[in-house]
Formats: C-alpha cells, structure tokens, sequence
C-alpha cells in the first residue's frame, strides 16, 4: 500500500485531534456536590459489609472518639484480596481525615481495629463525575483504525474509477 502526500497528512491531522481530544477526557474536576455515599460503617472491630465503587474517584472519610488508650486503625482491601490497598493507623491527636483513591474502582472491604474508641465512623463516597473505568484509549483506537480503512478504500474507488 502506497501511501501519498495527502493521504499521510490526513493520517496525521486524524492522529492530532485524537489526541487533542483523548486530553480533556481524561481529567476530571471534583467539587463537593460530587460525592454519593456509596456505604457508611459505625463498627469499631472487625470487617465490614462489601462495598462497590464504580467510579475512579472515590474517598472514605473517617472519624473517631479517642478514649484514654486508643488505636485506631484501619484497611481497606479489595474483595477476595489477601493484601491491603491503603491503610490508616491513628492514635494521639488527629481523631479524622480524608483517604483518596485514584484510578481504583471494584468492590472492597474494610478491616477495622478501633475496638478501644468510643464511637468511629466511616463514610465510603464515590466522585459521580468522574469517568466510569473504561479505557478510552479502546474507543479512540477504534475510531483511528475505521478512519483510516475509509479513507484507504476511499482512495482505491478513486484510483479504480479512474483507470476504468
């Protein structure tokens, strides 16, 4: 296949919009009316119920009431998983805080050791906005590759249309 001058700057004009394109996709701004409670957790011991986020922005906000002696702790890992995700292990001044998550949407769970608090609370909420895990580097593949078979085809009609 014998690629001319128009043809290779069309390929590269299609090539830049994609990517023109495929950068915004990609960045999502999150403002507090974003955020559903997907699951909230009071239990100071043991784990929770399964919980899924299917977004990729998602945050637990957590808070306890610190008695005389305590630890608070806790895991968060994903269903079936042996291996903990991100953790958070507290004890002396800071009785809340925010965990993030990134680029980490499925269903998960969480190991609480807070048994010597008062009262803990945990608060699982998702970004609504933010794009549902779906690669969209597939889409833009897709299209880059229909494109460009057009546009081949389309100039072998031509190029057939003229030698008859």
């Amino acid at each position: 296949m014998k690629l001319n001058l128009n043809s290779l700057m069309s390929l590269l004009v299609l090539i830049g919009l994609i990517i023109f394109i495929a950068i915004p996709l990609n960045t999502v701004f999150a403002s507090s009316n974003n955020w559903s409670q997907v699951a909230r957790f009071t239990e100071k011991e043991g784990e929770t119920a399964p919980f899924t986020c299917e977004h990729v922005e998602w945050r637990i906000r957590w808070l306890y009431e610190p008695s005389q002696f305590t630890n608070f702790n806790f895991y968060v890992y994903p269903q079936g998983g042996d291996a903990f995700i991100e953790k958070v292990e507290q004890g002396g001044t800071q009785t809340s805080g925010i965990l993030y998550f990134h680029d980490q949407p499925g269903t998960f769970y969480i190991e609480i050791n807070g048994n010597s608090a008062v009262s803990c609370e945990l608060i699982v909420e998702q970004d609504l906005n933010s794009i549902p895990e779906f690669p969209s580097w597939v889409i833009l593949s897709l299209v880059l590759i229909a494109t460009f078979i057009v546009i081949t085809y389309r100039k072998k009609l031509t190029n057939s249309d003229k030698l008859t």
